[in-house]
């Protein structure tokens, strides 16, 4: 069986697949369900952002002193520090993943977006990755 479907935008119909849509609704309600289930994320997953701001905050805050930084921000379990220039991105990703973790700066951000089952322990190295990248990039400015 398939349903007969308009692309958004394009005008053109397709074929979909009546099982694609079932499998795609299912695989929507079990992430939903992963979102509120208290063994994923106890205190509900509110409390799981609260936790990673506060870590981003108190991690990404000594940036705020480093030259060439213009602004370090946090919303939620995003944490941004923006530079007053472009990121040297192989400098800055190699600093990150000399102290253990993985980042994809672009622009003049070096940002971070953990899950939200991200540890204490692991939050407070991927915040020392940030560190390290915005480092590396004064040290090659010298």
């Amino acid at each position: 069986m398939s349903v007969r479907s308009y692309l958004p935008g394009s005008g053109r119909r397709v074929r979909v697949c009546a099982a694609a849509l079932i499998a795609a609704c299912a695989l929507a309600l079990a992430s939903l369900s992963v979102l509120f289930d208290p063994e994923w994320y106890p205190g509900g997953w509110q409390a799981c952002v609260a936790r990673l701001a506060a870590g981003l905050n108190a991690g990404l805050a000594p940036a705020r002193d480093l030259p060439g930084v213009a602004d370090v921000r946090v919303l939620g379990a995003v944490g941004v520090v923006q530079l007053d220039r472009e990121v040297d991105v192989p400098a800055a990703t190699a600093a990150a993943v000399q102290a253990g973790v993985w980042l994809r700066p672009f622009r003049d951000l070096i940002y971070t977006m953990p899950p939200y089952l991200t540890s204490d322990s692991d939050l407070a190295l991927i915040c020392r990755g940030v560190l390290a990248a915005v480092q590396s990039l004064e040290a090659g400015q010298a």
